[in-house]
């Protein structure tokens, strides 16, 4: 009886460790993946669609809101890569927020949305 256990044991470790082996078990960056395409979205609006410096700084705030929790939820599922496009992402659409002027904010927003896009493709790739 003995014998079976340590049999049955050394069965379970060579399992884990095939399924740990081939990425069976893989950090979930959905949210990271979601953060960062709501993050994206407003980008996209605020360089897009805002007829104004005070519709630009809206959606860049909102962008802001979004790519911070992208890099939040990106550090909880350990993807380094996706953390730090959110966190570009974050910090252009601070600039395009803080600019003071309308071309200044929608080229920072263009950026954003690239960084954003980024973000959203490595999380993708993280999991």
């Amino acid at each position: 009886m003995h014998q079976f256990r340590l049999i049955m044991l050394a069965a379970f470790g060579l399992l884990l460790l095939a399924i740990t082996a081939t990425g069976a078990i893989a950090a979930d960056c959905s949210d990271a993946y979601y953060a960062a395409d709501d993050a994206y979205g407003y980008a996209r609006k605020g360089y897009r669609r805002a007829d104004d410096l005070d519709e630009v700084e809206r959606y860049a705030k909102k962008a802001m809101s979004s790519a911070s929790d992208a890099e939040s939820y990106a550090d909880d599922c350990g993807c380094d890569d996706a953390n730090g496009a959110a966190s570009d992402t974050y910090r252009y659409s601070r600039k395009a927020y803080r600019s003071g002027h309308y071309e200044d904010a929608t080229q920072y927003l263009k950026k954003a949305l690239r960084s954003a896009e980024d973000a959203m493709s490595y999380a993708d790739d993280c999991g």
